[in-house]
């Protein structure tokens, strides 16, 4: 049971661990795209470094998920010797059980699974293509 709860703990720490990663990557890119990006080499930068920390994420969420599913598979039953002990093992397992559905909902809203596109269209295609120069800007 204590097995359980300390890898409990460790799946909380993970996930406040993935959506700081996500609210700092997600508050670069946004102030990045207040700021005047002269170049589209620079707006190409930026969308990939958001990328890549979204891959790291689903990374860290993906190992959530497997330490889950072991935690489900490994819950052991006790040895009947005291009812007490039996009822307060039996609510522990349940408020695990339930711990453990409330991450894999949040854990779900954070992964964002690779989809196979139809083409080969990429998110910020019309920027990466074409030439390099800079942008115009109005000061």
């Amino acid at each position: 049971m204590l097995d359980g709860s300390l890898k409990l703990l460790d799946t909380c720490s993970s996930s406040k661990d993935a959506l700081s990663q996500i609210k700092g990557c997600v508050r670069d890119f946004e102030s990045s795209l207040r700021r005047k990006i002269r170049c589209k080499s620079s707006l190409v930068n930026e969308i990939s470094e958001y990328f890549i920390s979204r891959k790291q994420v689903n990374k860290i969420v993906c190992n959530c998920f497997g330490n889950m599913k072991r935690m489900q598979k490994s819950n052991a039953t006790l040895v009947e010797r005291d009812n007490d002990l039996v009822a307060l093992a039996s609510m522990l397992n349940e408020v695990e059980a339930v711990s453990l559905t409330v991450f894999k909902s949040l854990l779900s809203f954070l992964y964002s699974p690779k989809s196979k596109p139809a083409g080969v269209w990429k998110p910020y295609g019309d920027v990466e293509g074409g030439d390099r120069s800079c942008w115009a800007h109005d000061d």
